[in-house]
């Protein structure tokens, strides 16, 4: 995948121009490179973080030059209108292993679900891993064929992880559970408090 930018001279308020003229501000930074700002295509970076999301590499030419490798390692996305109004690309070096975030996709439904007897939780959205950028995996897929009863757990040891790849997380911590439907609720109450309090804290802030 190919994304191509602009060096952009001018920050601040110029990103208002930028939108109206179909471009989104970012910045570039990384290995062994000064940081510099740039201007990608909107449309053409969509295309690209949709298909790359964090965990792909990138190919960025700027104003036309040689190419790097880059990971998209952050996107801001305006609260209003729910797109994409700035960008963070993390050059990298193909010979230098990194520490990056993994997400993970479970896969399976357990028959004590099936049944009605049991809630599947997913209390971990994404790993830290520590790979070469080349071998970054798009996704870690966590079976639920091992979760037969109430509180049968796939703890992060359990993962199976590709050639090359170091889990860098807890490995007794827990990724998917099985629980009983009264405690599935107030486990998904805790995992989801912190997230409303730092979506009320954001919001004071912006205010």
């Amino acid at each position: 995948m190919e994304i191509g930018a602009a060096i952009r001279q001018q920050t601040g308020k110029s990103a208002r121009r930028l939108a109206r003229e179909g471009m989104i501000p970012a910045v570039v930074y990384g290995h062994k490179v000064a940081p510099r700002t740039l201007s990608l295509n909107f449309k053409e970076f969509e295309r690209v973080y949709h298909r790359a999301g964090h965990t792909q590499l990138v190919d960025l030419k700027v104003d036309g030059g040689s190419m790097s490798k880059v990971l998209i390692k952050a996107v801001q996305i305006s609260p209003r209108h729910g797109l994409a109004i700035h960008v963070d690309l993390h050059q990298v070096s193909l010979r230098e292993k990194l520490h990056t975030e993994v997400p993970i996709l479970v896969v399976g439904e357990p028959e004590a679900v099936r049944r009605g007897d049991a809630e599947l939780l997913q209390l971990v959205q994404q790993v830290h891993v520590e790979c070469l950028p080349a071998a970054i995996p798009e996704l870690i897929e966590v079976s639920t064929a091992t979760l037969v009863e109430i509180d049968d757990a796939v703890r992060a040891a359990d993962l199976v992880l590709p050639p090359g790849v170091t889990l860098l997380d807890d490995g007794d911590e827990v990724i998917v559970k099985l629980a009983g439907r009264r405690a599935a609720e107030v486990d998904e109450k805790a995992v989801s408090e912190p997230a409303l309090d730092q979506a009320a804290e954001t919001a004071s802030e912006e205010g």
